[in-house]
């Protein structure tokens, strides 16, 4: 099964594609732009998608675009629990629904919490 990655930052494909080789893995592909684009232009419809956005949530095109894939299962890690609400809000109306929640403490004696959210297509 083929793993594509689309990211922005051009050091993160690079740490990733270290991490491919030292793993022997050779069944990963990573597409460098802003998500925005790179998604759009797929041509694949993905069996699993994971999304990790800044603090700011998907971006309403990515958002939507994520909608329109109607991806099977959905896991959206996230750092900030008010745009995680909106973003779930939208797929939920577009007929994912929320599976498990997990929060995560990265950063022990602060108020950040990463949560990881696992979603399916209903029906």
């Amino acid at each position: 099964r083929l793993v594509l990655g689309l990211e922005i930052e051009k050091s993160a494909i690079g740490d990733a594609e270290r991490n491919c080789a030292v793993n022997n893995t050779d069944h990963c592909r990573f597409i460098l732009g802003d998500i925005r684009e790179s998604l759009s232009s797929l041509k694949i419809n993905p069996d699993v998608m994971v999304i990790d956005p800044p603090r700011a949530g998907m971006h309403k095109d990515v958002l939507a675009k994520v909608m329109e894939l109607a991806t099977e299962r959905l896991v959206y890690v996230s750092c900030n629990p008010a745009t995680l609400a909106r973003d779930l809000k939208a797929l939920v109306s577009s007929g994912y629904k929320v599976e498990e929640v997990q929060p995560v403490d990265m950063f022990p004696h602060t108020n950040h919490v990463e949560n990881i959210v696992a979603l399916g297509m209903s029906g």
